[in-house]
C-alpha cells in the first residue's frame, strides 16, 4: 500500500512542475487522493465487499470528483492532474506512467458486456476532455490530443487527434500513416463528397459564367447591330428629306413658272382687249364717215365692216381657244402632279411608320422630327383655273346699232342683254383619270 501510494506521489512530482515537495502532494493533490481511496476499495472489492467498496468509491468522488470504479485496474506510478470529472470504468485497465489530464473518460459504448472499458499501456498521455470509449488497446507512450474522441485501436508511439480519433504521427513522423488510417471513414468520406459536390459547383458556375459572357456578348452584338441599324435609317430619313425639299423647291419653281405664264396670258388678253378696242373704234370712225359720204360708197364700206367683224371673231375664237386649251393644260398638269406628290408621300408615310413600329424609341425620333417637319413644310393644293373673263367694254348705242346692222341679230322670241361689258367664259378642264 505505502508502496504504490509513493510511487504515485513519484509521478506526480516528476509531472507536474507546479509541485514543490512530495509532503504538499500528498496532503493536497486530489489525483493522489483518489488513487489512495481507489486502493482501498478495491482491496474491499477483492474481497467480495463490494457495496463497501462502491460506499468507499462514491465518498472519494464526493470528496475528489474522480470517480473510478472499484474494479479498474490501475498500475503504481500513475498521475491524475487536477482530476475533476475523471470517470474510469469497471473493466478499464491504465499501465504505470500514464497521466490523465480532468474531463477524461475511460467508458464503455453501452454496447458491450464483459471487458467493455479500454485498456491503456504504459506512460500514455491522455489530455484534458478525451473520450476514449469501448473495449479497444491504446499502445504504450502515446498521446491522445485535448477533445478526442478515440473509439479505435492506437499504435504505440502514436498521437491521435480529432473527432473521431486519427492518427496524426507515429514517433514524431507523418510516414506510413496511410496503413493505419480507417478507409472506410465516414468523416473523411463526407468531406471527399463535399469536395467533389465543390468541384461540381465550380464547374458548374464556370459553364453559367461562360454562358453569360455569351449572351451579354450576343446581347452587345445585338445592340451594335440594331444601333446600326438606326443609324442607316436615320440617314435613309435625312436621304427622304433632302428628296422632300427638292420636290418642294421644285414645285416652287414649277408654281412660279405657272404664275409667269399665267402673266403672260394676261398680257396678251389685256393687248387682244386693246386691238378690239381699237377695231371697235375703227369701225365707228368708218361709220361715221359712211354717214357723210354718199350713197355709192356703202356697200364699200359695208363690205370692209364686215371684214373688220370677221376679223375681230377671228381674233376672239383665238384668244378663246388660246385661253383654253392653256387652262385646260396647266389644271391637268397640276392635278397629275399633285396626285402623284400625294401617292408618293403616302407610300413613304406607310413605310416610315412599319420601320417606326420595328424600331426603338429612337426611330420613334426621328418619326416625330419627320411628323413636325412635314407639318412646318406642308403641300400645299394649286388652285384650279375654272374660267377666264375677258372684260369688252361696251360702246355708245350708235357704233353698236351699226354692227348690229351688219351681223345678224337675235330671234324675236330671244331675250335680248342688257346693255354692258362683254364677258368671254373658258370653261375649265375635266380632270384626268387617276394615273396608275
Amino acid at each position: 500500500m505505502f508502496k504504490k501510494l509513493r510511487a504515485d506521489i513519484a509521478a506526480a512530482k516528476e509531472n507536474d512542475p507546479a509541485a514543490r515537495s512530495k509532503f504538499e502532494i500528498w496532503l493536497t493533490y486530489s489525483g493522489v487522493h483518489a488513487l489512495s481511496w481507489h486502493r482501498w476499495a478495491a482491496f474491499l472489492y477483492r474481497h467480495h465487499l463490494k457495496l463497501l467498496a462502491r460506499i468507499t468509491s462514491q465518498l472519494a468522488r464526493r470528496l475528489t470528483g474522480i470517480e473510478i470504479h472499484p474494479a479498474a485496474k490501475i498500475a503504481p506510478g500513475v498521475f491524475i492532474d487536477h482530476g475533476m470529472g475523471v470517470v474510469i470504468g469497471e473493466t478499464a485497465e491504465v499501465g504505470k506512467g500514464t497521466v490523465i489530464y480532468q474531463g477524461v473518460t475511460l467508458g464503455g459504448t453501452g454496447k458491450e458486456t464483459g471487458k467493455r472499458h479500454p485498456t491503456v499501456g504504459e506512460y500514455c498521455l491522455i489530455s484534458s476532455g478525451v473520450k476514449v470509449l469501448g473495449n479497444i488497446y491504446i499502445g504504450d507512450y502515446a498521446k491522445i490530443g485535448a477533445g478526442a474522441v478515440v473509439l479505435k485501436d492506437v499504435p504505440p508511439h502514436a498521437t491521435v487527434v480529432g473527432v473521431p480519433g486519427k492518427v496524426v504521427r507515429i514517433r514524431g513522423s507523418k510516414e506510413g500513416l496511410d496503413l493505419l488510417q480507417e478507409t472506410s471513414d465516414p468523416v473523411t468520406a463526407e468531406v471527399c463528397k463535399l469536395r467533389e459536390r465543390s468541384f461540381e459547383l465550380e464547374a458548374r458556375l464556370d459553364a453559367v459564367t461562360k454562358e453569360l459572357e455569351n449572351v451579354r456578348r450576343e446581347q452587345l452584338d445585338g445592340m451594335y447591330e440594331e444601333n446600326e441599324d438606326l443609324m442607316r435609317m436615320h440617314a435613309e430619313d435625312e436621304e427622304r428629306y433632302s428628296r422632300l425639299e427638292e420636290t418642294v423647291s421644285a414645285l416652287s419653281r414649277e408654281k412660279e413658272q405657272e404664275d409667269a405664264l399665267l402673266a403672260s396670258i394676261s398680257q396678251e388678253n389685256a393687248n387682244l382687249r386693246e386691238q378690239v378696242k381699237e377695231l371697235q373704234d375703227s369701225a365707228a370712225s368708218r361709220e361715221k364717215e359712211a354717214a357723210e359720204t354718199p350713197a355709192e360708197n356703202a356697200d364699200a364700206d359695208k363690205s370692209a365692216d364686215k371684214s373688220a367683224d370677221k376679223s375681230v371673231e377671228e381674233v376672239i375664237e383665238e384668244n378663246k381657244a388660246l385661253k383654253e386649251y392653256m387652262a385646260e393644260y396647266t389644271a391637268r398638269k397640276q392635278a397629275r402632279e399633285m396626285r402623284r406628290e400625294a401617292r408618293r408621300l403616302a407610300r413613304e408615310q406607310a413605310a416610315m411608320a412599319a420601320a417606326a413600329e420595328e424600331a426603338s424609341g429612337e426611330v420613334v425620333h426621328a418619326t416625330q422630327v419627320h411628323n413636325v417637319y412635314l407639318e412646318k413644310q406642308p403641300v400645299q393644293a394649286e388652285p384650279t383655273v375654272d374660267a377666264v373673263t375677258i372684260p369688252v367694254p361696251a360702246e355708245d348705242s350708235a357704233p353698236a346699232e351699226q354692227e348690229a346692222e351688219a351681223c345678224p341679230g337675235p330671234a324675236e322670241n330671244e331675250p335680248v342683254a342688257e346693255e354692258g361689258p362683254v364677258s368671254v367664259t373658258i370653261p375649265a378642264a375635266p380632270e384626268d383619270e387617276e394615273e396608275e
